[in-house]
């Protein structure tokens, strides 16, 4: 295999999405090693013919330093990152994204959003069913994939730089509430898979991996991007290259984390890349 497709899982939340996501990384037509990155006391994510790292708990892991962690054992020339909760459904993604990684880094698919409402009936008929049936079987439209071919109230909010999704009861909590200004990942969902990073094994390693300064989620892809940047073309991937996000139930949200790393990531990237990956390489141990 020439493709390690990795994600990292936290605790016993997404368990069932994060075996729905290694179910469609196997139904692709090229075949490719997977990775996952677990936190918990005793695993949990028990799918066969995957590569599993199991890590305890700990207030110092980040995602950072669980995807370098991965990065650290993949041995395949191409390697891509995603996430626990998102779906390839086009049986040939894969197979066309190492073709586009074979020049540059392959980031930001486009995103159809599967309803909440409907996620415990995607898990029921994972059970039963062939999953690429399932997978074929969707209904897509421009911002949403489901079962049933409702939207199930998901609408667009593209005002200004925020391309991106909501539901109509969101949307009103974050209209209606000054103080959830500052948490606009927390109520809307981009148009594109953020995380999604595709490129040769190598590439990720010679930028340093992941920043592991950024505390929680947040950032640490787009700071990725931004070293790659300096060493190899990104290409950002059109609507011919779509994921699916499965929607569930939003974590915890740190304002104050957010603002933080937000800081972080502008100091970053006015300071000089070269020296931020050299940094970064000795850090993480990527020399």
């Amino acid at each position: 295999m020439i493709l390690t497709t990795f994600f990292t899982i936290y605790g016993n939340s997404h368990i069932d999405l994060a075996s729905l996501t290694i179910e469609s990384i196997k139904n692709q037509s090229i075949k490719s090693e997977i990775l996952v990155v677990e936190v918990n006391e005793v695993r949990q994510v028990k799918n066969e013919g995957i590569e599993h790292v199991l890590i305890k708990p700990s207030k110092k892991l980040t995602p950072s330093l669980l995807k370098n962690i991965a990065l650290k054992s993949i041995k395949t020339e191409y390697a891509y990152s995603t996430d626990a909760d998102i779906l390839f459904y086009e049986r040939d993604y894969l197979e066309k994204i190492i073709e586009l990684a074979s020049e540059g880094v392959a980031i930001k698919p486009s995103l159809k959003r599967f309803p909440i409402q409907e996620k415990d009936k995607l898990i029921e008929l994972s059970n039963k069913q062939d999953f690429n049936e399932i997978l074929q079987s969707l209904k897509i439209n421009k911002y949403v994939a489901s079962l049933s071919g409702s939207n199930h109230d998901i609408i667009p909010h593209l005002t200004g730089k925020r391309q991106a999704t909501t539901t109509i009861k969101e949307f009103n909590e974050y209209i209606n509430h000054p103080s959830r200004r500052g948490r606009e990942p927390f109520y809307f969902q981009l148009l594109y898979h953020a995380g999604a990073i595709c490129c040769k094994t190598k590439l990720f390693k010679d930028v340093g991996g992941y920043f592991e300064g950024f505390i929680n989620w947040g950032y640490e892809d787009k700071d990725l991007r931004l070293k790659l940047s300096k060493i190899s073309p990104l290409i950002e991937l059109k609507n011919d290259y779509e994921v699916i996000h499965v929607d569930h139930k939003r974590g915890y949200f740190c304002q104050d984390s957010f603002k933080r790393n937000t800081t972080l990531f502008d100091i970053r990237s006015k300071s000089d890349i070269s020296n931020i990956i050299k940094e970064d390489k000795l850090k993480n141990g990527f020399n």
